[in-house]
C-alpha cells in the first residue's frame, strides 16, 4: 500500500497526490494541466468547490481556466490508425479519362447541349471531358487544370425593343 499524509488529496485512478504543494487551498499552489500551455504546470488556486479546486490561474501564462486533474493526452483512448486515402492529381485523372474518350473533341459553345462523357474543346481551358450534366443547364467538365462548371443548352433571347 502507500503511506498517506493527513490532508493530502489523491487521484483515485493513479493514487498520486494531486498537489505536491500540500492540500489545495485558495491562494495556494497546485500542479495541474494548463489548457493554454498544453502541459502540467504550477497554478494558483483561484476558487474551490468543497475540497476540490474549481478555477486556477497558470503561473506561466497567467490564463484562468477550470481545474483539470490530468492532461487530456493521458485520458484519451488510443488513436486508431487512419485509413490511407488515395489521391489522384487532376492532370492524371484528365489524361486517363481523355484516353478513354472515343470521339474527337467538339468545339464548346454555350448554346449547344452536351452529354455525359463527351469530349469538348474550350477556347480558354482546352480539351475537357464532361463529368456531370446538371438539370439547371450546367455541366461539370474535367480539364487538365481541374473541374470547371459551364453552361449549356442556353438560347439567346433577343431583348425586345422599347
Amino acid at each position: 500500500m502507500f503511506a498517506s499524509k493527513p490532508g493530502q488529496v489523491y487521484n483515485s485512478e493513479t493514487m498520486r497526490p494531486l498537489s505536491s504543494y500540500g492540500p489545495p487551498k485558495v491562494g495556494g499552489d497546485i500542479l495541474a494541466y494548463c489548457s493554454s500551455c498544453k502541459m502540467d504546470l504550477a497554478h494558483v488556486v483561484f476558487s474551490m468547490v468543497d475540497t476540490q479546486p474549481a478555477i486556477i490561474i497558470c503561473k506561466t501564462c497567467s490564463s484562468r481556466h477550470r481545474f483539470r486533474r490530468k492532461s487530456p493526452a493521458s485520458s484519451q483512448s488510443p488513436k486508431r490508425p487512419r485509413t490511407p486515402v488515395t489521391t489522384v492529381r487532376a492532370a492524371q485523372l484528365w489524361e486517363q479519362k481523355l484516353s478513354e474518350c472515343k470521339s474527337s473533341p467538339r468545339s464548346y459553345t454555350p448554346s449547344e447541349k452536351y452529354a455525359l462523357a463527351e469530349c469538348i474543346q474550350h477556347t480558354k481551358f482546352g480539351v475537357g471531358i464532361i463529368e456531370e450534366v446538371k438539370l439547371s443547364g450546367k455541366i461539370v467538365v474535367l480539364f487538365r487544370d481541374g473541374f470547371h462548371t459551364l453552361i449549356h443548352g442556353t438560347t439567346t433571347n433577343a431583348i425586345p425593343a422599347s
